[in-house]
């Protein structure tokens, strides 16, 4: 499961200046929308929505 995956833990997809497509399969997602679904259902929104209200 990848929300146990301590490499999903240590990411920080906020801060990170690398494609989603890329934090997505190097932290065990199959695709860069299996991120989105699964950020968006745990922090109630986006990456990019995240990103953008933490600058």
């Amino acid at each position: 499961m990848p929300d146990t995956n301590p490499a999903w833990s240590r990411q920080n997809p906020a801060r990170s200046r690398r494609k989603c497509a890329q934090t997505a399969t190097s932290v065990g997602f199959y695709d860069q929308s299996h991120l989105i679904n699964q950020f968006r259902r745990h922090f109630g929104v986006t990456p990019k929505q995240y990103a953008i209200a933490s600058r």
